[in-house]
């Protein structure tokens, strides 16, 4: 029997004792502490690692356990749900990756591998975790950018109401910076929903808004046409000076649409 085909037996034969020295002597070199549930899923894995380093080097390929690519994506997952960040998990390689060496090293002297079956074993190794680092880390942006979509959305549904004020007349409460996602969000979502309310006059309140843009005003211009093709006046409040100087010096033009300086103010003009 070749060395690399006894390391082969040993692995596959020891891989659950090896997987678990492997994660404490991990967790002690890192000095952290893990919930039960998290380290043993940890040993789970590396189980499966561990076998599959003992099928590779009798078989000879190069695949990717599937059972690692899930642990990585669920790793980042845990971290996000928890609020934690990436990085705790990203420290954690270099420290796996030493403890691989040395039991490359190991292993070269119990199993008396030459140093090119020693370097063809580590190669593997981190192989794999390159694969699981990379998948952890796309993982997490993957689900961080679909979180703050998904919240992005609650919050469009939020700071953008409809309110009723009284028969015929309701106020737009505009929170925020004004940029050209949120008018979008405006004219899909919003608009929408003016014109199955019967209205005649609806109150743009920007009392809350800190900024737009010339794009921007474009789109709030095109809003407001769109608002007079429904048979609806627009009527504009909370104008602050800053705002009404950016407005100017970007060229946006209101001439068309009332404006007072609150939603008391308009009411009693209406």
């Amino acid at each position: 029997m070749s060395s690399l085909s006894k390391l082969a037996y040993y692995l596959l034969h020891n891989h659950s004792r090896i997987a678990a020295n492997l994660v404490e002597q991990g967790i002690k070199e890192m000095n952290i502490k893990i919930p039960d549930e998290e380290k043993d899923h940890a040993v789970c894995v590396y189980e499966t690692f561990f076998q599959f380093m003992g099928d590779s080097l009798e078989q000879e390929t190069n695949e990717i356990p599937s059972k690692l690519i899930e642990w990585s994506k669920k790793n980042a997952e845990g971290q996000i749900f928890s609020g934690g960040k990436i990085s705790e998990i990203i420290i954690r390689y270099p420290v796996t990756r030493k403890i691989f060496a040395d039991l490359s090293t190991q292993w070269a002297e119990e199993f008396s591998l030459t140093n090119k079956e020693s370097i063809k074993i580590l190669q593997k190794m981190n192989a794999m975790l390159d694969v699981s680092e990379v998948e952890t880390v796309f993982a997490f942006e993957k689900l961080t950018k679909q979180m703050k979509k998904d919240y992005q959305k609650e919050l469009d549904t939020l700071s953008n109401p409809i309110v009723p004020l009284k028969e015929g007349i309701a106020v737009l409460p505009l929170v925020g910076t004004i940029d050209s996602y949120r008018v979008n969000h405006l004219m899909e979502k919003v608009i929408p929903e003016i014109a199955h309310l019967n209205l005649n006059y609806v109150i743009v309140d920007f009392s809350g808004v800190q900024t737009f843009d010339e794009t921007t005003a474009s789109y709030l211009q095109q809003i407001g046409s769109v608002l007079r093709l429904l048979g609806i006046r627009t009527i504009l409040t909370g104008i602050s000076p800053q705002l009404a100087q950016i407005a100017v010096a970007i060229g946006a033009e209101f001439h068309d649409v009332t404006s007072y300086t609150n939603v008391k103010q308009a009411l009693e003009n209406i």
